[in-house]
């Protein structure tokens, strides 16, 4: 671990004003998920915007660095975090790759330095800008760290120096490293190998849009559905590690038990197995009832957490899933999971009662766990307030203070 910072920066830092770099990868732009976008971002960039914006304010200052999505230098105020954005000279994968990052904003003056690590090239600027001026450096790391051998040669060894050798040499240089939970950090090589200053706090919600006063029977009818309708939801990737055709086949099981019932199953979201599951569906003869509405809004997700009876979160790995925001979300519109048994998703779920877990790749049984629950609609109730209360104790005000609290103590 690196020595906690003890050297005035070369700037004298305001005793009642703490300026703050966050460094990732890519950092979202306005709007960016309203609609698909080749400027990729996921879980990890929402958090390190949604912190940003949470943190900032009368006792910091706090700006992003991050890439351009073109050739070019962006610097533009963001709900009032500026962010400074270098340009992009190509993507692998969904990465951009931003080669000037690392020393562009060497001249800012950042009293302490947070690196959400995803992929590389952002927290290796937050390394870089820590050494050279000796501020304390937190990297909260987000997953991507598991070695996938698709893509070309380059890629392939890119990613394999920087999960098996780079990691762990960043980890190394910062004063304090944060997991997202408990689970992920026994999941993870590099955070259970990690023999420096280990914190977990977790990632946060942002509940306003989920207290419009919107009812389960009025959101089902909005999206189309009937009140007595039971809406089953998926959202997100449809990628083979993420499940969605094990949750496909529980459905069709379910339904040819059930076949008098008004069950209903939204897969939102695409991906490459999306054309197959929609074969599938018809093929199976419930086509009728699974609806694709493709990608949606972060503006329309209360709405499709807020209808579904059940969310269902059914990775067939565990690298799949770090600390799901969709578990959060779906928490924050009363709606129980059901999720795969993995540490990482038994250590939100488990403990917080808001749901059940089933064993990874089991159709028959997460058929079963659903139907269990379908059947017990006290149960569900209980679910449903646990889930709230869970989803309260983690908006982002709460969470910024935890993250706040840390970095006055680094300074």
């Amino acid at each position: 671990m690196g020595p906690k910072s003890t050297v005035e920066a070369p700037w004298s830092m305001s005793s009642d004003h703490i300026s703050v770099g966050c460094f990732v990868t890519q950092y979202p732009y306005p709007g960016q998920f309203r609609g698909d976008n080749e400027y990729f971002c996921s879980g990890a960039e929402r958090v390190a915007r949604n912190l940003s914006e949470a943190v900032n304010g009368e006792r910091f200052d706090v700006s992003a660095v991050t890439s351009s999505s073109a050739q070019r230098y962006e610097t533009m105020d963001q709900n009032g975090v500026t962010v400074y954005r270098s340009p992009s000279f190509h993507t692998i994968n969904t990465t951009e790759l931003a080669p000037t990052l690392l020393i562009d904003r060497l001249s800012e003056r950042f009293d302490i330095v947070h690196a959400h690590n995803s992929t590389p090239p952002g927290v290796m600027a937050a390394v870089c800008y820590a050494a050279v001026h000796d501020v304390p450096l937190v990297i909260t790391h987000h997953g991507g760290e598991n070695y996938e051998t698709h893509g070309g040669l380059g890629r392939r060894v890119g990613l394999y120096f920087y999960t098996q050798y780079l990691i762990d040499t960043m980890f190394a240089r910062a004063d304090v490293v944060v997991s997202p939970s408990e689970g992920y950090t026994e999941e993870s090589r590099a955070l259970s190998t990690y023999d420096g200053d280990l914190r977990t706090i977790p990632n946060g919600i942002d509940m306003d849009p989920y207290d419009d006063g919107v009812s389960r029977a009025e959101a089902k009818c909005r999206l189309g559905f009937e009140p007595s309708d039971t809406v089953l939801l998926y959202l997100g990737s449809h990628h083979p590690r993420k499940g969605v055709n094990v949750l496909l086949d529980s459905f069709v099981e379910l339904v040819g038990r059930r076949p008098d019932e008004d069950l209903r199953l939204v897969l939102a979201g695409s991906g490459q197995e999306t054309d197959d599951l929609r074969r599938t569906a018809t093929g199976s003869g419930v086509g009728d009832l699974v609806r694709f509405p493709g990608f949606v809004p972060e503006t329309d997700k209360p709405l499709y957490m807020t209808a579904a009876d059940l969310f269902v979160l059914p990775p067939v790995t565990a690298a799949a899933e770090v600390y799901p925001l969709v578990i959060l979300e779906a928490a924050a519109g009363g709606t129980p999971v059901v999720a795969s048994d993995f540490p990482t998703l038994r250590s939100v779920v488990e403990p917080n009662d808001i749901g059940r877990l089933v064993e990874a790749c089991d159709s028959g049984a997460l058929a079963r766990t659903i139907e269990a629950l379908v059947d017990d609609p006290a149960e569900l109730e209980v679910l449903s307030a646990n889930a709230r209360r869970f989803a309260e104790a983690h908006r982002w005000s709460r969470i910024a203070e935890e993250y706040a609290a840390l970095y006055e103590e680094l300074l």
